[in-house]
Formats: structure tokens, C-alpha cells, sequence
């Protein structure tokens, strides 16, 4: 339903701050960015909270400051979802459209395999690889992709070096886990999420430097400034100052683009 109320809000004058994944398909994002493009004062602006945690933009800080290359990447994610409380008709009609739009962005002779790997990362995947585009400054290249249901190991080729991703959602292990981890050969950093379904948790940053005769670890943290809170003050910025977030539409668009390319290789 994102793309559908989003046009309206802007059609109808308002800015607008709507969650990932913005849409499903880039046609619908396509229409977006075309109508925002002609209300230019109206600030739209898609909401990655991870890209607002405060140890992402202490990794930030440390890469820009530091020339060691980027060795290795390694991204992980298990969450566990659950939901109850929505109407059957409801899903039902959720699910048509969601079906009908994943047709739109994979072909209609798109596999079930490719449609449950576009959902998971559209709705959980999009946190992770858009933080590592922003912290990167680029798109990877997708080098090959492995799935088996709910378990996808992505490898991706970035400038240099080799990341890996890997995301699973069908474990009855009560866990939420997503980290990532940055590799630059006498160092490593960890940028460690907790659950994002209780807000103001303690999280923190941890960087290992090593030497030929030491090893020291330091935590930044435990910081208590909800990612939620963070990227909703910088909306609010955007708006008073009349510049365009950096998770804009066109942002997004990268995110499906590199959606697509992942799927073509199942």
C-alpha cells in the first residue's frame, strides 16, 4: 500500500515519510520519484532506521578517518516476526497485492523461490545493504546467491575485497541477530542491532585493533538514542531546510535494482 498512499500525500501538497521498502516493484517507484521530482518543496523521504544508529555513524566517522582498505565484509541476519491481530481479509488482500507486485518486479514466470527471496530482502534485507552502500559509497556486485526457503547467502564482489550476507527467517530460535562486520586487516568493526522491537535499547559499537605483539577492544557504548527518534529529527531538519534526506526515492531505487539482480541469479 506504500506507493499508492504516498502518491496521494504528495498530490495532496504534504511531505512525506514512509517506511521501507518504499514499493515493491520499480515501476511504482519509478512514479514516485517522477511526482516528486515535480513538487520539489515537498521533502519525501523513506525510513531506513539503521542508517540513523548511532554506532553506524561512528563506523562512518572511523572509515573516513582511517586509509586501511576493506578486507573482508560480513552481514547476518535472524530475526524472528510473528503476527496475530490482522483480520483475515485483510492478509488475504495484502498478500494478492503483494503477489501481483513481486510479478511486476521479477516477470510473470518468476519461481516461488524468487518471490520468498524478494520479500525477505525487500522487508529485512534493505536495512542491512543499504547501510553497507552508504558505508561503502557504492553497489556491489552480486557474485553468486545460494537459497534454500528462508535461507539466502548472498557474495557479494565490492571494490577490492569480497562481503558475504546471509539472512534466515524460519528458525524457532527466539532470537533477533543482526550485525555488521567490517574487516581491514589489523582491524575489525562490529556494528551490532538489537531488536528493533523495543525501542530505546542499549547498543554498542565495538572496533578489535590488533598488532604484531597486541590486541585491545574498545566498546563504544552502551548509547541509549533510538535509531527511530534519530532519523525523525533529521526529517525534521530536511523539512525546516528545505534539502532532500539521503534515503530518498532514487536512494531506494538502488535497493531494487540490486533486488532484481540477486533474484536473476536463483
Amino acid at each position: 500500500y506504500h506507493a499508492e498512499y504516498a502518491k496521494a500525500a504528495i498530490e495532496a501538497g504534504k511531505h512525506v515519510f514512509v517506511e521501507k521498502p518504499v514499493c515493491l516493484c520499480p515501476q511504482e517507484l519509478e512514479e514516485l520519484m517522477a511526482l516528486s521530482e515535480q513538487h520539489p518543496k515537498q521533502i519525501c523521504m523513506v525510513g531506513y532506521m539503521r542508517r540513523f544508529a548511532t554506532g553506524f555513524f561512528q563506523c562512518q566517522k572511523l572509515l573516513a578517518e582511517d586509509d586501511r582498505p576493506i578486507e573482508y565484509m560480513a552481514q547476518a541476519r535472524q530475526p524472528i516476526l510473528a503476527q496475530n491481530d490482522i483480520p483475515a481479509a485483510a492478509l488475504e488482500e495484502s498478500r494478492q497485492r503483494r503477489y501481483d507486485q513481486l510479478c511486476q518486479a521479477l516477470g510473470k514466470d518468476c519461481t516461488e523461490q524468487q518471490r520468498i527471496t524478494y520479500t525477505m530482502l525487500s522487508g529485512l534485507g534493505c536495512h542491512t545493504l543499504s547501510a553497507v552502500r552508504e558505508l561503502v559509497g557504492y553497489t556491489p556486485e552480486v557474485k553468486s546467491v545460494a537459497v534454500d526457503g528462508e535461507h539466502v547467502i548472498i557474495v557479494f564482489q565490492f571494490k577490492g575485497f569480497l562481503g558475504v550476507y546471509e539472512i534466515v527467517n524460519d528458525q524457532d530460535i527466539v532470537q533477533f541477530d543482526a550485525a555488521i562486520e567490517i574487516y581491514q586487516h589489523s582491524r575489525r568493526m562490529k556494528i551490532k542491532h538489537e531488536t528493533p522491537y523495543l525501542r530505546y535499547q542499549p547498543h554498542t559499537f565495538e572496533v578489535v585493533e590488533s598488532t604484531k605483539t597486541d590486541s585491545q577492544t574498545i566498546t563504544y557504548g552502551p548509547d541509549y538514542h533510538d535509531s527511530f527518534e534519530n532519523e525523525l529529527r533529521y526529517y525534521h531538519d530536511c523539512i525546516e531546510q528545505g534539502k532532500q534526506p539521503k534515503t530518498s526515492f532514487a536512494d531506494a531505487m538502488e535497493d531494487i535494482k540490486l533486488f532484481q539482480d540477486i533474484c536473476s541469479k536463483i
